[in-house]
C-alpha cells in the first residue's frame, strides 16, 4: 500500500506542478502589439520620381515576460531604398525579417523606419506588417512564446492604387 501512496502522492504533485506552469504561463504571457504608419494620408498622392515612402513599423509587449519574435516586413511591387538600422534577413523576394527581443512591459512603441519605391510601374503597391515567435533562441523564450498573444493595431498594411505613371495614391481598399 505505501507504493500506491508514494505513486499517488508523486501524480498529485505532478499535476499540480504542470498546473502552476500553465497558469503561469497564460498570467505571465508576452502581448505583442504592432502596427504601421506613414506620414502619407488616406487619399494623398505621392510621387516616386520625387520622394520615396517613409514607414515607420511600430511594435510593443505589453506582456509580463520577455519575447523572441520576428517581425515579418512583406512588400509587393516595391523596392526598399533604405533597409532598417537593425539587423534582417530576407527569407525570399519581397520579404524581410527582423529578429527582436522585447522586454516586458513596454510602455512606447520600438520604432524601425524604412523608405520604399516603386518596383516598375505596377497598378498597386502594398506593404504588410506581421509577427512570428522566434523558437530557435531558447527554451524559456519558447515556453513565453507559446503563451505569446499578437495584437495587431490597425492599420497592418499600406495599400498604394497607381494613378500616373510614378504617381500612387494611398487608399484604404481596391
Amino acid at each position: 500500500m505505501t507504493g500506491f501512496r508514494f505513486e499517488a502522492a508523486a501524480l498529485v504533485l505532478l499535476a499540480g506542478s504542470l498546473n502552476a506552469a500553465f497558469l503561469y504561463g497564460i498570467i505571465a504571457r508576452p502581448i505583442i502589439y504592432y502596427t504601421i504608419y506613414t506620414p502619407l494620408n488616406y487619399n494623398e498622392i505621392i510621387d516616386f520620381s520625387v520622394d520615396n515612402l517613409n514607414v515607420e513599423f511600430k511594435i510593443s509587449n505589453k506582456g509580463l515576460s520577455e519575447a523572441a519574435i520576428y517581425l515579418v516586413i512583406r512588400f509587393y511591387n516595391a523596392t526598399i531604398k533604405d533597409p532598417p538600422n537593425r539587423e534582417y534577413e530576407e527569407r525570399v523576394e519581397g520579404e524581410i525579417v527582423i529578429p527582436m527581443t522585447l522586454k516586458p512591459i513596454e510602455e512606447g512603441y520600438e520604432s524601425i523606419w524604412m523608405k520604399f519605391s516603386n518596383d516598375g510601374d505596377p497598378g498597386y503597391i502594398i506593404i504588410m506588417i506581421s509577427v512570428e515567435a522566434n523558437r530557435k533562441i531558447s527554451q524559456i523564450f519558447n515556453f513565453n512564446n507559446s503563451f505569446m498573444l499578437s495584437n495587431p493595431q490597425r492599420p497592418t498594411a499600406i495599400l498604394l492604387k497607381r494613378v500616373s505613371e510614378g504617381k500612387y495614391m494611398r487608399v484604404t481598399s481596391r
